[in-house]
């Protein structure tokens, strides 16, 4: 099972390598490997900033992964990511942009967020 899980995460190359030599992508992926696995498989799974640290490509392999992990095993993923670029955005299947203070400005599937942000544009620029 943890061979499956290395490899499901795209990490299994690293199975004989102490955690200290693995890159900052690496444990990352390997500490939700670790908890994929301390329970048996959870429904919901709920990350913060998972890609944080991270450079942009390492980034998008993490939400990749997620997506295929969410996908494969019917697991929802709940992502808290700070300044995500267009790419990354666009692997979620639905997105809740806050602004500050916590309040909801987009719900809905990435491909929708530029046509609401400009009709949002369009309606307060008519007020």
């Amino acid at each position: 099972m943890a061979m499956s899980m290395l490899e499901e995460l795209e990490i299994i190359d690293t199975a004989d390598t102490l955690v200290n030599k693995c890159s900052g992508g690496q444990r990352k992926r390997l500490a939700l490997a670790l908890e994929l696995m301390s329970h048996r498989m959870p429904n919901f799974v709920c990350i913060d900033e998972p890609t944080s640290g991270l450079d942009s490509n390492s980034a998008e392999v993490i939400v990749s992964c997620l997506r295929k992990m969410s996908h494969k095993h019917n697991i929802t993923i709940v992502a808290a990511i700070h300044q995500p670029n267009t790419e990354m955005l666009m692997m979620f299947d639905q997105v809740y942009i806050l602004a500050r203070g916590g309040v909801c400005i987009f719900s809905g599937p990435p491909s929708q967020i530029s046509d609401h942000l400009q009709q949002v544009s369009t309606d307060h620029d008519n007020n």
